[in-house]
């Protein structure tokens, strides 16, 4: 029993580290962290503006106060001219009521140089002045959120091979990113497969009835085809070349894509391929045990079927028909493989779970942003060197009427 469920255990840890993985690769809208920072600060600088007049007119009131001068006597001495500002001559008399009047004038005296330099240093600033701000709230706003551009994103082209080696590590480390709530999935998926497994035996006999039938092998064999290697790389290679003729960024990018897709899920089916091998349920006498010879498990069409799939379908989601023409077509490829008598059933649930789970990887770990704008799957060809760039021509004076081709060469 052990033989048939240690492999299972590895692909489903894979199958759900894969998922939690492409979870924390999805952008998440909101905000900017500058933009609100900036909002924050543009909100806090005017309104305490009023308040920092407010201070000023405190603070030189107490400045006044402080050096002894009455705002009455201030605007007193305003009237004089600097020049007549002198403390005045009084008869020092004897006694307590002598020093009194000698302090007195020395208070005049400090007031009348007090006042004598205000004059100087010229008429003081009104609050109310100092109160308005330079610049306007959104003017200031907008100067704090200004970015420098953002540097420009690597071709996906020369990255290519360095996202592979990303991928490959993602991938067989995806086991220790797994959360407790990736079971609301990953435990229905356990259940239907060992359900499955221990069942295999008694289905594949039904498979395999099925497919003695000639006509249903003939199209079990043809609907096969469309998850084969070469088949599925070609509709990447379509998608690239389309793309890079057309000058549409979204076709280019879902081929690139999709084939480095494909490529960690061949690497992936052929690594458990060895590790598990298990005879293909049309082999003599196979009981559907694991470890004796055979390369069934997982299936290889399903995995490369569902992970091209699952690239178009997120690269175009917005077309709910491109998706459900993808894993369509993808269901009938996982199908036809058990009614061709070429796997058991849990070899391509485990398949198709797989190539799901590399294509959504693959997808959200190195899908360009800027293409989810509604000019990026517009087809620009003014500058293609195989298609031209057409615009009419009409001169109704002479009755001429045309088309004109430019091509970008």
């Amino acid at each position: 029993m052990l033989s048939k469920f240690a492999p299972v255990i590895v692909a489903f840890l894979m199958i759900g580290g894969m998922g939690a993985h492409a979870a924390a690769q999805t952008p998440t809208t909101g905000k900017s962290t500058s933009t609100q920072a900036a909002d924050s600060n543009s909100s806090r600088a005017y309104p305490s503006e009023p308040a920092a007049g407010s201070a000023q007119k405190a603070d030189r009131s107490g400045a006044s106060a402080a050096s002894g001068v009455n705002p009455a006597d201030a605007q007193g001495q305003k009237a004089k001219s600097p020049g007549a500002a002198q403390a005045p001559t009084q008869d020092v008399a004897a006694g307590p009521a002598g020093q009194t009047s000698e302090s007195a004038g020395q208070a005049s005296a400090g007031s009348a140089q007090s006042s004598g330099r205000a004059e100087a240093d010229g008429p003081t600033p009104s609050p109310t002045a100092d109160a308005v701000p330079t610049h306007t709230a959104p003017q200031a706003a907008a100067a704090q959120t200004t970015q420098p551009p953002p540097a420009k994103r690597p071709s996906l082209e020369r990255e290519f091979f360095k996202n592979l080696l990303k991928d490959q590590r993602a991938i067989w480390t995806s086991p220790l990113h797994l959360h407790v709530g990736d079971a609301v999935w990953l435990a229905p998926l356990a259940g239907v497969t060992t359900a499955l497994i221990l069942t295999d035996n008694r289905s594949a006999e039904d498979g395999g009835e099925f497919n003695n039938n000639g006509t249903h092998a003939r199209v079990s064999q043809d609907v096969s085809k469309l998850g084969a290697g070469y088949a599925d790389a070609g509709v990447a290679g379509a998608f690239y070349l389309v793309g890079l003729a057309t000058g549409n960024a979204r076709a280019r990018e879902t081929g690139l894509l999709a084939g480095e897709a494909m490529i960690d899920s061949a690497i992936i089916v052929g690594a458990l391929k060895g590790i598990t091998r298990r005879p293909r349920p049309s082999t003599t006498n196979s009981d559907g045990d694991f470890f004796k010879g055979g390369n069934s498990f997982p299936s290889g069409h399903a995995i490369t079927a569902w992970t091209l799939a699952t690239v178009v379908a997120e690269e175009y989601r917005k077309h709910k028909w491109v998706a459900i023409t993808a894993y369509g077509l993808a269901a009938l490829v996982s199908t036809a493989r058990f009614t061709g008598h070429d796997h058991y059933l849990s070899d391509v649930l485990i398949g198709s779970a797989i190539g799901f789970g590399v294509g959504r990887y693959v997808y959200h770990a190195h899908h360009d942003p800027a293409l989810d704008g509604s000019s990026a799957d517009k087809k620009t060809i003014t500058a293609s060197k195989f298609f031209p760039s057409i615009s009419p021509r009409c001169a109704p004076a002479a009755h001429a009427y045309g088309l004109s081709l430019h091509w970008g060469l």
